[in-house]
């Protein structure tokens, strides 16, 4: 079964980031059902490892697992951003790499497996979503304190604003592609960072320490307590509107 996104959105971004879901969604299915989780939460964890896709280690590793000796597979040299006791650092470091996505996906399943830590943590415990990302963190897959809540609200982002607009039945087809004009200021949700976040979290009112240009489960939140003080639709987006609002009450 193919997944189609049936709306346009009208930010070229998040066009992109509907019609990867919809891809990585139907890569998903044989690993969620391993597992015992939705499509969306291994979904999740690529959004959340990839920057919705756009940050990718390699060519094609969806997970950021990293190569240890035994690999002997592909492998590549990058940045990453790492948590160690407390500080944000950040260091070179060796990563898998794959020739293909689902190559990529079906490794993600075989590490859960053979590394024991895993199943020990209750990663295949099939006790739904919260408790899978919450085994992973306990296993110790990143050492960001916040991973689990980082993937639930990422999760959450996937059901409620991307499969609302997809559907699974081979008789829709998916709407042709549209031109779009760039909004003003990017669409950002929970994975992005950059500059556009600053000014997202000085708009918030968040303190100068806390403007990190990460776009985290905290500012997720603050976004989606801003939209319900305001009569907005609150979903966690910052769009066209809440863009506007922010500016207005600034």
């Amino acid at each position: 079964m193919t997944w189609r996104v049936l709306r346009t959105w009208p930010d070229p971004e998040m066009q992109r980031r509907a019609l990867w879901v919809a891809a990585m969604m139907d890569a998903a299915r044989a690993t969620a059902d391993a597992i015992g989780i939705s499509c969306q939460a291994i979904v999740a964890q690529a959004a959340l490892e990839t920057g919705w896709g756009k940050s990718l280690v390699g060519t094609h590793n969806l997970f950021g697992i990293k190569a240890s000796a035994a690999w002997t597979g592909k492998r590549v040299l990058v940045p990453t951003r790492e948590v160690i006791d407390g500080r944000t650092v950040f260091l070179n470091d060796w990563f898998r790499d794959y020739d293909s996505f689902a190559e990529s996906i079906a490794d993600h399943l075989s590490f859960l497996k053979t590394n024991s830590r895993y199943r020990a943590a209750g990663v295949f415990d099939r006790k739904g979503d919260a408790e899978y990302f919450r085994a992973l963190q306990r296993a110790g897959y990143a050492t960001d304190p916040n991973y689990a809540t980082q993937l639930m609200a990422v999760r959450d982002t996937i059901s409620t604003y991307f499969l609302a607009h997809m559907t699974e039945d081979p008789r829709v087809s998916e709407p042709p592609p549209a031109v779009v004009p760039a909004a003003r200021r990017p669409w950002l949700a929970i994975g992005a960072h950059g500059a556009a976040v600053i000014e997202l979290q000085r708009l918030l009112r968040f303190a100068p320490a806390d403007q990190d240009g990460w776009f985290g489960a905290v500012t997720r939140v603050g976004v989606m307590r801003f939209q319900n003080d305001n009569g907005l639709d609150v979903d966690g987006i910052v769009g066209d509107r809440t863009w506007a609002k922010l500016a207005a009450v600034a």
